[in-house]
């Protein structure tokens, strides 16, 4: 067997080794796919090898939390980010420009953004494979990093995506609160 193949003491059909503790007759012990009862709505991304969900934060210069979301992982960068930056405007009427990586490069998104804010994107790319500071898409890595400090934040124990979108935005207002009023 390869180094990925399950082993095939974990994953026995019913009656073959031990028997089974269910009535139905089946032995439940491996999860396969998706289950709803085991941490609500989750995906996959194939590209990132990410399972469960993933993280969206729209942050300032500063690092400061501006709106964040929580969608499964099968949602594309791009698409998550349309629902992130809906209805900011308003609140924001000093922003001229959003800053991303190369995952959120599509002219739709660019159009989307533009026509529903007033916002312009600029993505930046990396020229090489090895980490290198490339603009200003440093201050959202730092800023996730902030928030994995916290116990709550640090893994995905929520059940319910308003939960999880919650607690971000608890831990981004107590980071904020740490940085400007230090004890």
């Amino acid at each position: 067997m390869g180094p990925f193949a399950p082993d095939s003491s974990s994953c026995r059909g019913p009656g073959e080794g031990r028997p089974s503790k269910r009535s139905d007759g089946g032995d439940h012990g491996c999860a396969v796919g998706e289950d709803d009862q085991k941490g609500g709505v989750r995906g996959f991304d194939g590209h990132k090898c990410v399972k469960g969900r993933k993280r969206q934060i729209l942050v300032d210069t500063q690092g400061f939390l501006v709106a964040c979301r929580v969608e499964p992982a099968g949602i594309s960068d791009r698409r998550a980010a349309r629902g992130l930056t809906a209805g900011l405007s308003p609140l924001w009427p000093k922003v001229h420009t959003v800053i991303a990586d190369a995952g959120y490069e599509s002219k739709s998104l660019a159009r989307n953004i533009r026509d529903g804010n007033g916002w312009r994107l600029v993505i930046v790319k990396r020229k090489e494979q090895a980490f290198r500071i490339a603009g200003l898409n440093w201050i959202v890595e730092r800023s996730f990093a902030w928030l994995g400090r916290h116990r709550r934040v640090s893994k995905d124990y929520e059940y319910q995506v308003q939960t999880s979108e919650t607690l971000i935005t608890i831990a981004a207002c107590a980071q904020m609160i740490r940085r400007i009023a230090p004890a």
